[in-house]
């Protein structure tokens, strides 16, 4: 877990120029989830996520703004990409050329429910309710999977 520590932190906060040590185009791509999630390691996606109190969810990765969800079906680990899904991952983010995670598939059946998630999610976001009805219920457990997951390293 220490590597966590050390890990650079540019994919959730874009640096300032002034405190960049070497070009943009140089930093690294993904973080230690967005490799977890690469390789199709869900044990080990799961672990970093909860560690991290799931802060990493929706993050991109640095230059192709490629989310978990796009990363998931793009590499096509269905295990991973179902782990995400429960985990309340945000379908609805683009990644830089503007491709919804739907449509980083070319498995038409599978785009169509993904697409079919993200519209449930669009109306009730629109309804006011957001992704999950109680958010304090999930907070609560991702609360407790945190601590769970501190006391197993």
């Amino acid at each position: 877990m220490r590597a966590l520590f050390n890990q650079p932190l540019h994919c959730r906060k874009e640096p300032r120029q002034r405190d960049l040590t070497c070009p943009r185009n140089l930093l690294p791509n993904t973080m230690a989830i967005h490799s977890a999630v690469i390789a199709g390691d869900w044990q080990m996606a799961k672990l970093l996520l909860e560690c991290d109190n799931m802060v990493d969810l929706n993050t991109p990765t640095c230059h192709t703004k490629e989310t978990l969800a796009h990363l998931a079906v793009k590499f096509g680990h269905m295990e991973v990409f179902v782990g995400l899904h429960r985990n309340a991952v945000d379908f609805r983010i683009p990644n830089a050329k503007g491709q919804f995670v739907w449509e980083m598939t070319a498995d038409r059946t599978f785009s169509e429910k993904i697409r079919d998630v993200a519209t449930e999610m669009e109306f009730t976001s629109r309804l006011g309710r957001g992704r999950r009805d109680s958010p304090g219920v999930f907070q609560q457990q991702l609360t407790r999977l945190a601590e769970q997951s501190r006391k197993l390293v």
